[in-house]
């Protein structure tokens, strides 16, 4: 279903806004609009974790890797990291609203 993928690090080449982006039955990550970051993930549905990657300011391949956890409400979103060449970014996928 519909869902935002938010990434902020310093090694980024733009400043990131929340991406929309769509989780499919096969558990993969599909960005709506255009895809700065070229950002693929997949779901693995029976861990709860995701990985994949994404290319940074330097236009270096990031691997990406996280978890899924229950928030507020009950609702689940995913949170991750990825290491940059100077710092380790953030990656946050959440239900879109």
């Amino acid at each position: 279903g519909p869902a935002a993928v938010a990434l902020s690090g310093p090694d980024l080449p733009t400043e990131s806004e929340s991406t929309s982006v769509i989780i499919t039955k096969n558990n993969e990550v599909v960005v709506k609009q255009s895809n700065t970051h070229k950002l693929s993930i997949r779901i693995n549905a029976s861990t709860g974790c995701f990985h994949g990657s994404l290319v940074d300011a330097a236009r270096k391949k990031r691997t990406l890797r996280g978890a899924f956890v229950n928030g507020a409400a009950g609702a689940q979103r995913g949170e991750g990291f990825f290491v940059g060449r100077s710092e380790a970014g953030r990656i946050l996928i959440e239900p879109a609203n």
